[in-house]
């Protein structure tokens, strides 16, 4: 035996004995939430402070009978069984501030095998009290597999013929388990309370974090609960960089459509999936593998920065040339992208598997779609929601449809306020050829023109308002595509409207989401190909061009 052996069973004994000797009452079972990251075996614990207090009596006769003083974690490749498993290759404890809620900052673990990014690593997480008194009870069984690395995978199906846009939907194979992210409405502060469901154990729905750029590779975390400042606590300088963004962590997708139903896999892996599978909206321009992709928080400007309190109005008379060929001067052209085509249309898929629904304006907010909205000016541009949100900073939203709606950190996905032009995919005249581009090339001098890549719809796209119901088929690098018949309505199938208008061009560009006084309509699927691409703004001139920076391949902000 060498000495390094010898001398950790001699750490292991004595910290065992010492916890045998500690007296006293353990603090309460207080953490809350648990996440790892697979890919640099990082963790968090997420406490509630105010549970972990342990006291006697009340009033003056209170008394503190046991409060937490730290966390300790135990990383091992076998099943912890407790704070002093002798099988752990790692124990670290780490002191917590009394705070109502504490997020320590992450803890490496190491790896026990060397550099093997598939070496399995269990973890628990344990409160202690100031006596050295464990609560050996702390254990957050879904914490297990979290740091574990290669791949995750989920799926859901979708029976069409079933009109209900929730009960449609079933989680099913590796997913069947899981509790989707659900809400439900106080109808006293007028706002949806959000429940992260199993999603909020698991590392890939973690790591979707509000980030502040400086450039597309120099990302600094911001606090998801106080946007002017950093992750660490440090004042974030808004005059500078390119603003607001969420880091999408790369997914795959594979897509299976019967007659009457859809089922779609998804793959979270570090490396490559199973060859069925694409990652759409994940290829940069050169058709490299992005490690993710940048989501803008809120609504750009004229020159393509995501900050709040912008207005939205800014794009207004502006040509997609102008907006994008300021973002071109800003990021450089390699790093400049526009943030459609298919990677909305992944993310249409996938927030439909998170929350197994597709009412997701109903159930989320509707944002500023009430019809008695008449001028922009009524619309409160680009508010910073984090005052909002204390309690689930990824999302806001209420039934007022005159509010801005927050969901997965993001005000464009779902406030609806201004229609969002997305020259990625353009219709064509005949109203059935859909020309798209699977990456982000998009040269500024031919938007309007057709894309190498296109598809026949099933379905005629004609000049008036229809709900679809189920999805078209589409290539996989495109992701999902609403068929425009018409057999839903603002509570059945999509329950977002779509609108195709006769071409007055060869091709018509595509105007997502939908816009300010349209009621029901607008959300996540709604596709409005207008009649022409217009060199400035149309729909009463407040549509916006979403860019987003490119970040260079093999990039990661958590690495």
């Amino acid at each position: 035996m060498s000495w390094a052996e010898a001398k950790y069973i001699i750490d292991n004994v004595n910290r065992a004995i010492k916890q045998s000797q500690a007296v006293g009452t353990p603090p309460g079972r207080s953490i809350t939430r648990f996440s790892g990251n697979p890919y640099t075996k990082h963790v968090n614990a997420y406490l509630d402070i105010g549970s972990s207090l342990v006291y006697s009596g009340s009033g003056e006769r209170m008394q503190y009978l046991s409060r937490a003083a730290g966390v300790r974690y135990v990383a091992s490749t076998k099943p912890v069984t407790g704070p002093n498993d002798f099988n752990a290759y790692r124990i670290v404890d780490v002191p917590i501030r009394q705070s109502v809620l504490y997020e320590d900052k992450p803890i490496d673990l190491g790896n026990p095998d060397g550099n093997n990014p598939e070496a399995k690593v269990y973890v628990k997480s344990f409160t202690y009290s100031d006596h050295g008194v464990f609560n050996n009870e702390n254990l957050i069984d879904e914490a297990d597999d979290s740091v574990r690395a290669g791949h995750m995978e989920f799926e859901y199906f979708w029976n069409e013929e079933n009109k209900n846009p929730r009960s449609s939907k079933v989680y099913t194979g590796v997913s069947s388990s899981f509790k989707p992210i659900s809400s439900t409405y106080n109808e006293i502060t007028k706002r949806f309370v959000v429940d992260n469901g199993t999603w909020g154990m698991t590392d890939f729905f973690n790591r979707i974090q509000p980030f502040y750029l400086q450039t597309p590779t120099d990302a600094v975390r911001v606090n998801p609960k106080n946007y002017s400042r950093t992750f660490d606590g440090d004042t974030i300088d808004r005059s500078k960089g390119l603003g607001y963004f969420v880091w999408i962590p790369r997914f795959y997708m594979d897509i299976t459509t019967g007659v009457t139903d859809r089922t779609v896999r998804f793959d979270v892996t570090s490396g490559t999936a199973e060859s069925d599978y694409a990652a759409p909206g994940f290829y940069g321009k050169d058709n490299n593998l992005l490690e993710g992709i940048w989501m803008p928080m809120f609504y750009s400007d004229d020159t393509g920065r995501s900050l709040p309190n912008i207005n939205a109005n800014s794009s207004e008379n502006k040509s997609i040339r102008d907006v994008y060929s300021a973002f071109i001067d800003k990021v450089g052209n390699d790093r400049a992208g526009i943030f459609g085509g298919p990677i909305i249309n992944a993310l249409t898929d996938l927030i439909y598997c998170l929350t197994k629904d597709a009412d997701i304006n109903g159930h989320y907010g509707y944002g500023y779609t009430d019809p008695s909205i008449t001028s922009i000016s009524q619309i409160s541009q680009n508010p910073d929601l984090s005052s909002y949100s204390n309690d689930n900073p990824a999302f806001w939203g209420s039934k007022e449809a005159n509010h801005a709606v927050k969901f997965l950190h993001s005000l464009v996905l779902l406030s609806n306020m201004a229609w969002i032009r997305d020259p990625l995919v353009l219709m064509g005249a005949d109203q059935k050829t859909v020309s798209y581009a699977s990456h982000y090339n998009l040269d500024i001098n031919s938007i309007g023109s057709a894309f190498p890549n296109s598809f026949t719809a099933s379905s005629l796209w004609k000049d008036q308002e229809v709900y679809p119901w189920r999805m078209d088929n589409a290539p996989s690098e495109f992701g999902t595509f609403p068929n425009f018949e018409n057999g839903g309505s603002g509570g059945e199938g999509l329950t977002d409207g779509s609108h195709g208008r006769p071409g007055g061009g060869v091709f018509n560009i595509l105007n997502r989401f939908g816009t300010k006084g349209l009621g029901a309509a607008p959300g996540l699927s709604y596709f409005n190909f207008v009649s022409s691409i217009s060199t400035t703004g149309n729909h009463e001139l407040h549509d916006c061009l979403l860019t987003t920076p490119l970040p260079t391949s093999g990039y990661d902000p958590w690495k």
